[in-house]
């Protein structure tokens, strides 16, 4: 009997492993969440981004694997002082939650619950916001970044919820011939604005965003 003991507590070990394995986050940069600072002011020329264009994407990670897809900007604007982005504000439209890895009848359900108060609560919360607060560049690379590729750290007040916290995460910024491209992958953990459906386990506190912007004046 002690064998057989000994087996299923292997197994289980084993099993509850495996479900944490699973529940990893995409690999990629931590967002460092702190509270609101002032927002970043400029009086010069701005950038429209292209919202037709620019990409914000998100994956969730749960026990039997990971979910991805896409949201779109309402409206977006960058501004540079002395060839440096120095603030931009971004608004997301909530409700273009859209999944990309499913279809059918399990999309319409992982949208829909995406959209409920269990998860984005769309009806109260149609839109989420980001205003810069700081664009640092990043002279030398911190050990341990996985976005390798960063140029800058971008600070600023992220609003989900109703809620604002302030997160900062490395970005590549790039401006040349009248336009502003940037890019970022990083996971924020969802709990820090109220989201708490499932945290206990099964869905992953983490959320994985990623930014491709594009901006011209």
């Amino acid at each position: 009997m002690k064998l057989v003991y000994s087996l299923l507590a292997v197994g289980v070990l084993g099993l509850s492993s495996a479900f944490y394995v699973n529940m990893k986050p995409v690999h990629a940069d931590n967002a460092i969440i702190t509270n609101t600072k002032p927002i970043a002011v400029s009086n010069t020329h701005g950038y429209k981004v292209d919202v037709e264009n620019s990409i914000v994407g998100w994956v969730g990670s749960k026990p039997t694997g990971k979910h991805s897809g896409t949201l779109k900007l309402n409206s977006g604007a960058l501004h540079a002082d002395n060839g440096l982005v120095a603030s931009g504000n971004f608004i997301l439209n909530m409700s273009s939650i859209n999944c990309t890895d499913l279809s059918g009848k399990g999309k319409e359900s992982l949208e829909g619950h995406l959209k409920s108060a269990d998860f984005f609560g769309i009806e109260k919360n149609p839109t989420a916001t980001f205003d810069i607060t700081e664009v640092k560049a990043l002279e030398v690379k911190p050990e341990g970044l996985i976005n390798t590729d960063a140029t800058h750290t971008i600070a600023g007040n992220l609003t989900l919820l109703g809620i604002s916290k302030g997160v900062s995460f490395p970005a590549q910024v790039i401006m040349a011939d009248g336009k502003i491209a940037v890019k970022a992958s990083f996971n924020i953990d969802r709990t820090e604005w109220g989201m708490t459906y499932g945290a206990e386990g099964k869905v992953a506190k983490e959320i994985n965003l990623t930014l491709d912007l594009k901006a011209s004046n």
